[in-house]
């Protein structure tokens, strides 16, 4: 419900769970008991026992919507709204969910509320692979490819694409390890960095398209670098014009020069929060880049079956990566996922244009 806007929309609202037959009214000071009974009276409905605030619930008898655009029309009524039925946040059965500070300052446990993506929905993590054996994410993997070796072996030789993963979908509420911001999303693992977690541009934009030629809804792109290219940008553009959403990693050199491919008009650029809900120190900033995640010791899926913690705009990526995936899940277009991420990112971060990602606003939008 956009805000300002107390009575709400009827239409809408009416979608939600309410109370049936239940009405919560506030009327204004000047109105006298006598012409509130009055009031009533024409809607069919009746004062309940106790109000919070001034505001009253009210039994009525007669067709719900009726009575509530009678009352939110009335010069007496300050608003009425639906009893609306709250639930409490999931929290999934991760043993580690406690320690993943990250998930709760993006508020991923309300959006989860709304929806857990769907396991058709698969989000590519262009980097150094993913450890394909590992407990938290076997589950979430789909086979991908190497372009180091030119073949389908996709297995981490150095961790930071495993890290990465895990943050943005690694298997969640399956009672070990850690929770991915996606949730049931999956996982297509594309090896473009070597174990020392560098590779050539070429091979970057290889992987962009191989990943929109196998159908990724999301590409996710914890690198970069200091020079622009028209090899990389075109296949950007591309991923693009071919509906995919590219996330990709402000960098660390606590700078506003540029930094590629996020620089592109066509990625969301994504800087990193501290614990504190603030710009990491390191992390670069500007009008360039779009939006912040938490990206200081972040808990993740490690080479080894294990489980640690990284810090970098690397780790801050996926946590956009995995929201990406979530409003995929709900059949929106990378326009209106880009959109609805920028807009609902409602904490101001110095240094970027939109803010700390909002993961609850976002899928409710």
């Amino acid at each position: 419900m956009p805000k300002g806007n107390r009575n709400g929309n009827l239409n809408h609202s009416l979608t939600h769970k309410y109370v049936q037959g239940e009405l919560l009214v506030k009327f204004h000071a000047h109105a006298s008991k006598k012409d509130i009974y009055s009031l009533l009276g024409k809607v069919e409905g009746h004062p309940m026992p106790g109000n919070v605030g001034g505001v009253a619930r009210v039994r009525i008898k007669r067709h719900i919507e009726d009575s509530w655009k009678h009352l939110v029309n009335h010069h007496m009524v300050e608003f009425a709204e639906p009893n609306y039925l709250m639930k409490a946040s999931f929290i999934p059965n991760d043993p580690l969910f406690p320690r993943q500070y990250g998930l709760r300052q993006i508020n991923a446990p309300l959006a989860w509320n709304v929806t857990r993506g769907r396991r058709a929905v698969f989000v590519a993590i262009v980097d150094t692979g993913v450890q394909t054996n590992h407990p938290d994410l076997r589950t979430k993997l789909l086979r991908g490819f190497n372009f180091i070796s030119g073949n389908t072996n996709t297995n981490d030789n150095n961790g930071h694409g495993t890290h990465v993963a895990g943050i943005a979908a690694a298997a969640t509420n399956n009672g070990i390890g850690v929770a991915g911001t996606g949730f049931n999303i999956r996982i297509l693992p594309v090896k473009v960095l070597n174990s020392q977690g560098v590779g050539t541009l070429f091979d970057v934009a290889r992987g962009i398209l191989y990943s929109v030629q196998r159908g990724a809804k999301v590409i996710n792109l914890s690198l970069g670098g200091p020079n622009t290219s028209a090899t990389l940008q075109n296949a950007v553009n591309t991923a693009w014009q071919r509906g995919v959403v590219v996330v990709a990693a402000a960098g660390n050199n606590a700078s506003s020069v540029p930094e590629y491919p996020a620089f592109y008009t066509n990625v969301i650029a994504v800087a990193a929060t501290n614990a504190r809900d603030r710009r990491a120190s390191f992390s670069n900033f500007g009008s360039w880049v779009d939006v912040a995640a938490p990206g200081v010791n972040i808990l993740s899926t490690t080479v080894g079956s294990g489980y640690g913690f990284k810090t970098g705009t690397s780790m801050s990526t996926p946590f956009v990566t995995g929201l990406a995936g979530l409003l995929a899940s709900q059949g929106r277009n990378n326009v209106q996922i880009r959109r609805a991420i920028q807009q609902t990112s409602n904490r101001s971060i110095p240094g970027t244009t939109y803010g700390r990602i909002n993961a609850n606003l976002s899928v409710r939008s």
